[in-house]
């Protein structure tokens, strides 16, 4: 296990693709955070314990 998280060609792979998966996470978080706000303020008597 050791020997494959020191493996430097997985380790930039890994680290590359991790950073790109988090670019588009905020992205996606920046374009549809107004539809989700709406979203969840349209469902009436939400709740922690309403989660249908």
């Amino acid at each position: 296990m050791c020997a494959m998280i020191a493996d430097g060609p997985r380790k930039s792979f890994c680290y590359r693709r991790l950073t790109y998966l988090s670019a588009k996470y905020q992205l996606h978080v920046l374009l549809n955070e107004l539809r989700e706000l709406a979203a969840q303020k349209a469902v009436p008597h939400r709740d922690f314990y309403n989660t249908r």
